[in-house]
């Protein structure tokens, strides 16, 4: 907290009038980066009526984040302290919130129930955290992880371009 506080260049207990310890200011702070990327994530959706610029923007936006704050990404996918309540409250936010806005689009776009909308969301937000998980694990260069980029969008506009089909 006194590095904090200096960093802040305020006084620790100025800074624990606003925070009564450590894990309130890192679920200050953890809220605060969810919500940059929601915001981030989000934005591209809602930006055009094309589908494929959407999957596009918003997997663009997710990868910019790590590009432009790598803090922040670790902050939220990489924190000793996941198995906290109030971190998984944190983490459900972010997945429910960019799942809600996917199926959204989706699934009038592919005339899916609600429901089934949100659980193909949800998959496809976990195929994307759980790939760059992977490949920021095994040092990932920029150029790599704008590989890792190109494969999923690939693989979630392969996925998402064909379900309506499949429904028929």
């Amino acid at each position: 907290m006194n590095h904090i506080a200096s960093a802040a260049d305020v006084t620790k207990p100025v800074l624990y009038q606003h925070f009564k310890s450590k894990r309130d200011l890192y679920l200050a702070v953890l809220d605060e980066q969810i919500d940059d990327l929601i915001k981030r994530i989000v934005e591209p959706l809602y930006r055009t009526e094309n589908n494929r610029s959407r999957v596009e923007g918003a997997l663009s936006a997710f990868f910019e984040f790590i590009r432009t704050n790598p803090q922040g990404y670790r902050l939220i996918f990489e924190s000793d302290i996941q198995s906290d309540l109030a971190v998984q409250e944190c983490l459900d936010k972010l997945y429910t919130s960019i799942a809600g806005h996917i199926a959204g689009i989706l699934g009038p776009n592919a005339g899916l129930p609600i429901k089934e909308a949100v659980l193909l969301a949800r998959t496809l937000t976990g195929m994307v955290i759980s790939a760059t998980q992977h490949a920021i694990s095994q040092g990932a260069s920029t150029d790599e992880l704008a590989q890792v980029e190109q494969l999923v969008f690939r693989l979630a506009w392969g996925g998402i371009s064909i379900i309506d089909e499949d429904w028929e």
